[in-house]
């Protein structure tokens, strides 16, 4: 999976970091979509009690759980995996049909991202290899 752009959301209860992310598929076309890390479950129901906080009483990420790596922390309470899932409904394009995906960072609103020709680059030189 190839990141191509992250922002931060946030609602009235939570806020998260989305990314667009694409990737070639084994066919050789390519997909592209909002990508979040993959939500393992809250630390509160997975780590043991005692060992839930540091010496100064903050929370401690542990590095493993079940041999599955952790990437952080999302709203304070869920420990997230360092895989990818689509979160929305990502589209197909190829190298020769590219407006797909020109069309899908318009629905989504990342044309107005401020990296968002630097991104348009990036997949460029992607499809070109």
């Amino acid at each position: 999976m190839e990141i191509l752009l992250t922002r931060e959301q946030s609602s009235m209860a939570s806020t998260w970091t989305e990314k667009l992310g694409t990737f070639k598929t084994p066919e050789g076309d390519w997909i592209i979509g909002n990508i979040a890390n993959k939500i393992l479950g809250s630390i509160y129901d997975l780590v043991e009690e005692d060992k839930l906080y540091d010496e100064n009483g903050e929370l401690k990420i542990p590095e493993f759980i079940d041999s599955q790596k952790i990437a952080g922390l999302e709203d304070g309470e869920y420990l997230t995996l360092d895989e990818y899932e689509f979160i929305d409904y990502p589209v197909r394009f190829t190298k020769d049909n590219f407006e797909p995906a020109i069309h899908y960072f318009e629905e989504y609103n990342w044309d107005n991202h401020k990296n968002y020709e630097q991104a348009i680059d990036t997949l460029k030189e992607l499809l070109s290899k």
